[in-house]
């Protein structure tokens, strides 16, 4: 009876894993896009020269425009670290 109930323990926690793996490579076309974009509209900003209309707003607004798509590299970056975890442990 221990041993079935073991291998019904590790059968799920596969199958968990296998969603986890699932959700994790579905992060990576959605990032692609945004960091796509994200680079040209800060690169843009920056050709621009785009300030803020207040007078004492950001003088230099690509470097905030330039964050979102860093922010999104490092993301992927945490998500293949996420998936190689979940790989290693769906290894026998």
């Amino acid at each position: 009876m221990s041993g079935l109930m073991f291998f019904m323990s590790i059968s799920m926690l596969k199958d968990k894993l296998g969603l986890t793996l699932l959700v994790s490579l579905s992060i990576l076309p959605i990032s692609a896009l945004i960091i796509y974009n994200g680079v040209d509209f800060s690169y843009q900003a920056f050709l621009l020269n785009k300030q803020s209309g207040d007078l004492d707003g950001l003088p230099y607004r690509f470097i905030i425009k330039g964050v979102i798509p860093l922010s999104v590299i490092l993301l992927v970056i945490s998500g293949f670290i996420f998936t190689h975890n979940n790989l290693k442990k769906l290894k026998p």
